[in-house]
């Protein structure tokens, strides 16, 4: 049995641009599938190989003895080792949201390929690992959250500590969540109550805020 990893993934944009992501999100059978955006292509000769062992669909075997070696192809294109299973998804004329399961970790390699061919749409994922609190993202931006609420902009007045009076703590939140690297500690991955965010790159986070003094006051 594997660790499943718990993904949640929110998709938005306009009425034109969800209808254009959906044909690589969903088959023909409406179910969420990695292969609508990067297909298995069975005839990459780097994945084509003669050992017939772990990892090689050897149903494929062709007359010069060679297979599809359907791991490599899955970690290297996907980021994990099978398609996603579990899948349940909720949408409006403006956004898709999808939950679904991985083993042994998040799509990674599948996720960086989505938020570059729809690089105009707002793209986040969650991965909450199976077993474990930690909520965690492999990219920068590319996990979800109440980035610039209260919950994010009160961990950088945390990180700041007595410092945190001297900046504008919203600007410094909205600007490290694209630059810098955070966890979010929960026990439900979807229940915002539980959630808890640590800043983890203390240096990038000083620098950014000494770009965002706080005005002072006219008396």
């Amino acid at each position: 049995m594997p660790n499943w990893d718990y993904n949640k993934l929110v998709i938005k944009g306009s009425k034109e641009q969800i209808k254009k992501i959906r044909t690589k999100l969903f088959n023909k059978d409406d179910k969420f599938t990695f292969t609508a955006l990067i297909p298995e292509d069975l005839d990459d000769p780097k994945y084509r190989v003669i050992d017939k062992g772990s990892g090689v669909q050897t149903e494929d075997l062709r007359p010069d003895g060679t297979a599809f070696n359907w791991y490599n192809f899955h970690l290297d294109k996907w980021g994990c080792k099978w398609d996603a299973s579990d899948s349940d998804f909720k949408e409006t004329a403006t956004e898709i949201v999808v939950t679904f399961s991985t083993p042994w970790g998040p799509p990674d390699e599948w996720f960086k390929v989505l938020r570059r061919t729809f690089s105009g749409l707002d793209i986040e994922m969650a991965t909450l690992d199976e077993g474990e609190t930690d909520y965690w993202h492999n990219c920068k931006h590319e996990n979800i959250g109440d980035f610039t609420g209260k919950l994010f902009v009160d961990a950088v007045k945390d990180a700041l500590g007595k410092d945190a009076t001297k900046f504008d703590t919203e600007k410094v939140a909205e600007k490290y969540r694209y630059e810098g690297y955070y966890h979010l500690e929960t026990e439900d991955l979807l229940d915002k109550s539980t959630w808890h965010y640590t800043i983890t790159d203390f240096d990038l986070l000083t620098e950014i805020a000494a770009e965002f003094p706080k005005k002072k006051t006219k008396k």
